[in-house]
């Protein structure tokens, strides 16, 4: 990593501008008065719908359950929005067969026949970053979030209760089946099409597993940045916290340090082996073991009102957020962190570049396969990069066609829970050549530890969270990437959240422009 890399977390003059900066505190513009401000999703609604207008969101948005239910709410919203500013019809604008007709509001950007309706109308429209809510309304037939109750009748409307007594039914019969299920099944025997173990559940019992810590132990350079920023000056004499320990590392490193306590908490049976570690190593007199979620136990023989000076964790997932543990550290800092305490690290950024898949990708399968010609899986691999699926690998940096931007900064001793939510505009300057993919990469830094930056861009050296890829998919006109020319600027919208369905995984959308073209790429990094 190169110097100016190496400090830019301690820097005030970084060379990111200001207004590079996420605003997290999403306003909402009704649509049909654009110029009244509203701090939630539900009270714009409202606005719009029981205004003079009387414009019903929900109720004109396209099917749920439409494979481009997001692209098509977009073009919907935003053709609504220019409707608005040229003073022309909402009602002109309507769903139809799978496409959004009418509209656009007339004037100059209707007689550009190549307007540009994924373009938002307005900058950080909250309706657009809040396109899975708006799904999630949609679904239910909820129109007035508040009440939670269709608008178009009341909660008293004999065919509404009886939908939703039919509902309910419906879901109980579900469950007495897998009561049944789980009741008849021997002890020994899963019950009949049993889900996955719980989110946390399956999350906790997969760090049990000893190949999982070999593998961060030997990613050297994880585990030599915190062992270098594990410096005497920070931990001589203070109060320790150690979030998910594992084999105990940190705990290990910190007592090295000078700590006079260490807590090393995790809720992984994989502790049982820690105290031994700790033990044999000498440390068992400062460093206490303990099993549990530190964000809800006590520290043993200290009582609920226990301050920690310093908590450690090595929380980071693919793409920084993968795995969601940064919720739980958060916690435990509001619980445990005394009004002088650090976190360690202290700081992390996000990272967006475009890159270009090299022609080896696929070339193992144009070549002679044990004798026999396998080429029919290229079109295989093509078809799976465009599922939706994340990819996690090592991007080479000579793969890298844009400039690399930030697109999220962390200051991990104030920072809550909701802040890990992205949605930002991107502006990425191109080398040249094509972009057929998207790369997501992350940094942290250390208190106190001037120089020492644990990175994991596709320039740094390799570690185990590699680079996480999101592919520009084929479209209805063949485009498998963006043609870029030298200096070109590539723009769009970034967003990156929890899965819906599990916390733990990554649900990513780009939206890209460029020269009148434009494209929405929706992809997930599941567990």
């Amino acid at each position: 990593m190169s110097n100016d890399a190496s400090s830019r977390h301690n820097s005030d003059s970084d060379d990111d501008n200001d207004d590079d900066d996420i605003s997290l505190s999403l306003t909402f513009h009704p649509i049909t008065q654009p110029e009244q401000v509203f701090s939630s999703l539900a009270e714009a609604l409202e606005h719009d719908r029981t205004g003079p207008a009387q414009f019903d969101l929900i109720s004109h948005l396209p099917p749920p359950d439409h494979e481009d239910f997001f692209e098509l709410s977009i073009t919907f919203i935003n053709k609504c929005r220019l409707a608005v500013r040229n003073g022309s019809d909402l009602k002109a604008i309507t769903y139809s067969d799978g496409n959004i007709v009418g509209g656009g509001g007339g004037g100059e950007e209707e007689e550009n026949e190549s307007v540009n309706y994924f373009k938002p109308v307005i900058d950080e429209d909250g309706f657009l970053i809040s396109l899975e809510e708006l799904n999630n309304l949609k679904r239910s037939g909820v129109t007035d979030p508040e009440n939670n109750t269709p608008s178009s009748s009341s909660a008293t409307d004999v065919k509404y209760l009886q939908d939703q007594i039919a509902a309910l039914q419906s879901q109980l019969a579900l469950a007495s089946t897998k009561l049944i299920d789980f009741t008849t099944s021997s002890s020994n025997t899963p019950p009949k099409n049993s889900a996955r173990p719980d989110n946390d559940s399956y999350y906790f019992a997969s760090y049990s597993h000893p190949a999982i810590h070999e593998q961060m132990l030997r990613d050297e350079p994880r585990t030599l940045a915190y062992a270098n920023a594990t410096t005497p000056t920070l931990f001589r004499n203070k109060v320790v916290l150690d979030v998910g320990c594992g084999t105990g590392i940190l705990s290990l490193l910190a007592a090295r340090a000078g700590a006079r306590r260490v807590y090393a908490v995790d809720d992984c049976d994989i502790v049982h082996t820690t105290r031994d570690i700790v033990k044999k190593n000498g440390y068992e007199e400062v460093i206490t073991v303990m099993k549990g979620r530190a964000e809800t136990m006590e520290l043993s023989g200290c009582g609920d009102d226990v301050k920690v000076d310093v908590i450690v964790s090595e929380w980071m997932g693919y793409a920084l957020f993968f795995e969601n543990m940064l919720d739980s550290v958060i916690r435990t800092r509001e619980r445990f962190m005394t009004a002088g305490g650090t976190m360690f690290p202290d700081a992390a950024r996000v990272f967006l570049e475009g890159a270009h898949a090299p022609p080896e990708s696929t070339s193992f399968w144009k070549a002679d396969v044990y004798g026999f010609d396998m080429t029919d899986m290229i079109p295989y691999v093509s078809h799976k990069r465009n599922a939706g699926a994340a990819d996690v690998e090592v991007v080479a940096a000579e793969c890298v066609t844009t400039s690399r931007e930030t697109v999220l900064s962390l200051d991990l001793n104030t920072c809550g829970a909701n802040d890990t939510q992205i949605a930002t505009r991107f502006r990425l300057s191109s080398k040249g050549g094509v972009v057929d993919r998207f790369v997501v990469s992350f940094d942290v830094g250390f208190p106190g530890a001037e120089g020492v930056v644990l990175g994991t861009g596709c320039g740094d050296k390799e570690t185990h969270w590699k680079q996480t890829v999101i592919w520009v998919c084929e479209d209805q006109k063949g485009l498998a990437g963006i043609e870029l020319k030298e200096g070109e600027v590539l723009e769009g919208t970034f967003e990156m959240k929890r899965g819906v369905e599990n916390s733990r995984e990554l649900e990513f959308v780009i939206f890209w422009e460029l020269r009148g073209k434009d494209g929405c790429i929706r992809s997930c990094l599941k567990a």
